[in-house]
């Protein structure tokens, strides 16, 4: 489940599995979006800069697309 929010994001833990059953906490000066690397199953934080909003350039112009 990825946070809809920064609301979400605070609260949110990243990359949580069996072997790190606490996963990681949300960081905010990054982007709060969820990101799944190519190279590997574990889910992380967005490693790019967050805007006021909480969102990178790139996962805000995809929000907005999604809106219409």
């Amino acid at each position: 489940m990825n946070p809809r929010s920064l609301e979400e994001a605070k609260t949110y833990r990243y990359g949580e599995w069996p072997g790190n059953v606490k996963g990681v906490r949300f960081d905010p000066l990054y982007c709060f979006i969820e990101v799944w690397p190519k190279s590997r199953w574990i889910s992380r934080q967005c490693s790019r800069k967050a805007g006021p909003d909480g969102l990178c350039t790139i996962h805000r112009k995809k929000a907005e697309k999604e809106k219409g």
